[in-house]
């Protein structure tokens, strides 16, 4: 350091005295550099306790201590302290003392000056609050060292004398300002490795981290303890809301939380956060200062700092001292390094959390479908099923997961299943039908469809089987039911006919081949029942059908003809019934008068409303 000459009184000493003076400070010299040579970090303050210790024995003072400048140099702790035996300790009422107290020691450590003052009372009047408060502690002489990083000082070790003055030479100056360095190096290195530790800490803990909580805990945990502060909190931004939400806490209290725990998009503090430049002070002078809630937590000095991620804010850190009066100066720089990583990690834990949620979401739909679902890899391992699988093919999930998936189909067909995946995944297949086998050889009739998809980046098969046993039982039933009626109606007397929605004839009995001349064989040629109207009264015939597809009665006549080679016209008049399993069913009947007749005796007549059947007339067989 470049030192102004020491303040001191001129001292005659014998030849003798001076060269022993010289080797004790260089006995003073050796033993501080040795303490500072191989030091960790985390032993430095006991290493500058015990340095304040040599000082002051080696000096002869009663106390020495050193004090750190907060808040831009307008505040000052004590924040190490050594006494001899019988001296009150200061340190604890020694905190936030304004330093434009002192000016006139302020102007002298700021100059970068050693101040040797043998006698408090000689001090002069500029230094008459000084003289007062020292004169308080009942100290008689005094020393001061400056402590500074680079050109700007930030602290000074003192040593006082409070039993009897003292009086030091310059020999003692050059030792003390030799001391001052070692410290001032010794505490700047502690703040910047501690700020190396706590980064390195807080990413080996965040690639440890399980959830989006505990990352939120580590990053708090980090910045209270990199500023020295003993609480706070990280707010999150909701960019869709316009809101700032407390989304994790330590140290505060329930009800500060409940007052403080959400900033709308009009309030002051989201506004200081958005504009992204951080901000320390006291909390009296915050926006919230004249809340109650505020009041009774008695916090004082606050840090907010804004977190961000990839250019934007999405939240802020803040944290607080029920202690301190400010955030120190080298804290702001250690808290600032490690919010800037903060962003990036927050950001990666809720996406994580999210996916989360979306998979035990996913995972609880999973479970709870009916059907059988496999989810298989690239080369057709099982990676996961649902527990439907599991209890329906007998299996436990070890079992299934890690085996091929055609192992749960019957030898014979495994071909086969693959085939149809293949296809299905081609676009040229819907389903598979190949069926499965339960552990105990059991077949389950199943319906397959395979979907491609990702499954954490990697490319999978989502395999969904649905038991189709109750539909083949149903298929199986009602195939039986069509060929009992068809065997019922083959024989009728009437021509009939089966149609679908659309007119073309899916069945006609013996009589309608023999009334109309056409084989059975061209009927079942996508024949259309409108072939059979004549060409005239076609538009009328398709208009009976519309009204008979709509469920309604038609009472509307038209003609029916024959063959071509059997051209005669038929009278017919449309009547509608359905089977079993809801297909229309087509008659025609020759001789509507007759037929009319016939109703009208048994009482149904269509005007009457009881008809009961709609189809298309039925001919005479005449």
């Amino acid at each position: 350091m470049n030192k102004k000459a020491p303040r001191t009184t001129p001292q005659k000493r014998t030849p003798k005295a001076h060269s022993h003076t010289a080797r004790s400070t260089k006995k003073l010299m050796t033993s501080l550099s040795s303490l500072f040579i191989s030091v960790q970090y985390e032993d430095i303050d006991e290493m500058v306790k015990s340095t304040l210790s040599l000082i002051g024995e080696f000096l002869k003072a009663d106390r020495s201590y050193i004090f750190e400048f907060n808040d831009d140099r307008t505040l000052m702790d004590n924040t190490h302290e050594w006494c001899r035996e019988g001296i009150e300790p200061q340190i604890d009422f020694l905190k936030g003392l304004p330093t434009d107290m002192f000016p006139f020691l302020m102007e002298r450590i700021q100059g970068n000056e050693t101040l040797m003052i043998p006698r408090i009372s000689e001090l002069p009047p500029e230094a008459a609050a000084e003289k007062d408060v020292l004169e308080a502690q009942n100290i008689k002489s005094l020393i001061i060292i400056p402590l500074a990083s680079g050109k700007s000082s930030f602290g000074y070790i003192g040593l006082d004398a409070v039993a009897k003055e003292m009086v030091w030479g310059n020999d003692t100056a050059l030792a003390l300002t030799f001391a001052g360095g070692i410290i001032a190096n010794a505490l700047q290195r502690q703040r910047a490795e501690k700020c190396i530790h706590a980064e390195l800490d807080l990413a080996i803990r965040l690639n440890a981290s399980t959830s989006f909580h505990e990352t939120l805990r580590f990053c708090l945990e980090a910045a209270i303890s990199v500023s020295g502060m003993d609480c706070g909190g990280i707010y999150l931004f909701n960019k869709e809301r316009q809101e700032l939400s407390l989304t994790y806490q330590i140290g505060l209290s329930d009800e500060f939380v409940r007052e403080e725990g959400l900033y709308p998009a009009d309030s002051k503090q989201l506004k200081l956060i958005l504009a992204g430049k951080p901000v320390y002070h006291h909390y009296r002078n915050t926006s919230s200062a004249d809340r109650e809630s505020v009041r009774r937590e008695q916090l004082l000095a606050i840090g907010i700092i804004p977190i961000t991620s990839k250019g934007e804010v999405i939240g802020n850190l803040n944290v607080a001292s029920h202690t301190l009066y400010q955030v120190p100066e080298y804290s702001r720089k250690a808290l600032e390094s490690v919010t800037a990583h903060i962003g990036a990690a927050i950001m990666q834990a809720r996406h994580q959390e999210e996916i989360a949620a979306a998979r035990s979401n996913f995972e609880l739909l999973f479970d709870t479908i009916d059907d059988l679902l496999f989810i298989v890899d690239k080369e057709g391992t099982v990676i996961h099923t649902n527990e439907t699988t599991q209890k329906r093919l007998g299996y436990s999930a070890e079992e299934i997961h890690g085996r091929h998936v055609l192992d749960f189909h019957p030898t014979d067909q495994r071909d086969e299943a693959k085939a149809n995946v293949e296809a299905m995944l081609a676009g040229k297949g819907d389903t598979c039908r190949v069926p499965l086998q339960t552990a105990e050889g059991t077949l389950i009739p199943v319906e397959t469809r395979i979907t491609a998809a990702k499954l954490n980046n990697q490319p999978v098969l989502f395999g969904i089987s649905r038991d189709i046993s109750e539909r083949l039982l149903s298929e199986q039933s009602l195939t039986e039911s069509e060929q009992r009626f068809r065997q019922l109606t083959d024989n009728l007397p009437l021509p009939l006919f089966e149609i679908n929605t659309e007119g073309i004839v899916t069945y006609g009995n013996k009589k309608s081949s023999e009334v109309f001349g056409y084989t059975p064989e061209e009927f079942a040629d996508s024949f259309s029942i409108f072939r059979i109207a004549i060409p005239e009264e076609a538009q009328k015939a398709q208009k009976n059908m519309a009204i008979m597809a709509r469920g309604e009665r038609s009472s509307n006549n038209h003609e029916v003809h024959r063959h071509p080679q059997r051209r005669n016209n038929i009278p017919a008049r449309p009547l509608q019934l359905f089977n079993h399993n809801k297909r229309p069913i087509l008659w025609s009947q020759r001789g509507l008068s007759g037929l009319d007749r016939c109703q009208k005796s048994r009482g149904d007549h269509p005007e009457h409303g009881h008809q009961r059947t709609d189809g298309q007339g039925v001919p005479d067989s005449d």
